[in-house]
């Protein structure tokens, strides 16, 4: 592979209805990949929700950060998701990273899939080509480097939303559409007679659409 750079790109915040999403990329050394998987590197998923999830997340990134050449993220505001089509937002993160992270220096470069899109539309809005690119869906669970840049990904937008909780004198909530993400909600709105800041107002959502 040129160089025996890979580069492996993946994301956080797809699918919440508050914060951002997250595009995240690192460039790492393919003969670092296995003492990545022993470090710990795996889908960011993998290792659960809560404090401990976090606390685990930020332990590895912490012992990988050695290995890692070079990192680009690109956080995506709520207000931009709803202004905007998500996909061509996360494409144009993709492109800002790889030309971040000299994508043309690397033997391979790894991305998890966005959604439904298939690879040929995916190619088709990126604009360029490279002969090693790995477009696949599971890519974050089967290649080191996809793994370690959705802990990244992760760790960005927990960071984020966390950020924008305590702005607003609220615990954390993940964002994600559930009862304690509600709940949070309707407390804000009962006060301000608004959704919160950080909110994806269009996003088609029971209590969302009760509330704008």
């Amino acid at each position: 592979m040129k160089n025996g750079y890979v580069i492996g790109i993946d994301e956080a915040g797809m699918g919440p209805v508050f914060g951002p999403l997250v595009v995240s990329g690192v460039l790492v050394r393919e003969d670092d990949l296995e003492t990545l998987r022993e470090l710990g590197v795996k889908d960011s998923k993998k290792f659960g929700s809560g404090e401990t999830a976090h606390r685990k997340r930020r332990e590895v990134w912490e012992l990988s950060r050695e290995y890692v050449i070079a990192e680009k993220q690109v956080v995506i505001r709520a207000d931009e998701l709803d202004r905007a089509n998500m996909y061509d937002l996360h494409i144009l993160g993709v492109t800002q990273i790889l030309r971040s992270l000299g994508w043309l220096d690397a033997g391979t470069i790894y991305v998890e899939q966005i959604g439904q899109l298939g690879r040929d539309k995916f190619l088709s809005k990126l604009g360029f080509w490279h002969s090693g690119f790995v477009y696949e869906m599971k890519a974050d669970i089967r290649y080191a480097a996809v793994s370690l840049a959705s802990i990244k990904a992760k760790i960005v937008r927990d960071t984020e939303v966390i950020r924008l909780c305590e702005g607003l004198g609220e615990e954390y909530v993940s964002g994600y559409a559930n009862n304690k993400t509600e709940e949070f909600f309707r407390r804000y709105y009962d006060k301000h007679r608004c959704l919160p800041p950080g909110t994806r107002v269009s996003r088609n959502w029971d209590p969302i659409i009760s509330m704008r």
